[in-house]
């Protein structure tokens, strides 16, 4: 991609990008925009990827606030585009391959991060199961009932409740 970012205190950073923007147009604003949005919340989910990966559940949470902060800027481009499609007609070729690389780029993690989900979520669900078996199985043990009589079971079903760090 061929974003350059500007290093420096951020009354400087805030500078040049005032700078930068007022040279370019609405559409290569908003391109650029979509871009820088688009490429930080694929960093976001292919770091809660890793995490997912290495079943650091909890610390996920982390990540929740600027992943809705970024899809909620998302969004609102998504609907400036809506309104105005004519907007993407507007960027520059080098725009357009940018948006192009960090969209796909993005579509690989975002699949990347849902599969490793869905392994975290099949995994917490065996340990959760194997957890029932285990209480259903002590619980099965001969109890008195009210009445005193020896034999009685347990009820077949219990209520288990697990805390995030599971």
């Amino acid at each position: 991609m061929s974003i350059r970012l500007f290093k420096g205190s951020k009354e400087q950073e805030s500078v040049v990008a005032e700078a930068i923007a007022d040279e370019m147009s609405e559409a290569e604003r908003c391109a650029s925009e979509l871009i820088m949005l688009t490429a930080r919340l694929a960093q976001v989910l292919a770091r809660e990827a890793d995490l997912l990966a290495e079943m650091k559940i909890s610390r996920i949470t982390e990540l929740q606030d600027e992943k809705i902060r970024l899809t909620n800027a998302l969004e609102s481009i998504k609907k400036q585009l809506n309104k105005e499609p004519e907007l993407l007609d507007e960027i520059s070729d080098e725009q357009r391959e940018d948006l192009y690389q960090v969209i796909t780029l993005f579509d690989e993690i975002l699949n990347e991060n849902y599969t490793r989900l869905n392994t975290a979520r099949l995994v917490n669900q065996k340990i959760i199961e194997a957890i029932s078996e285990v209480v259903c199985e002590s619980a099965k043990n001969d109890m008195y009932d009210h009445k005193g009589t020896a034999n009685t079971h347990a009820a077949e079903s219990i209520s288990l409740t697990l805390n995030q760090r599971v």
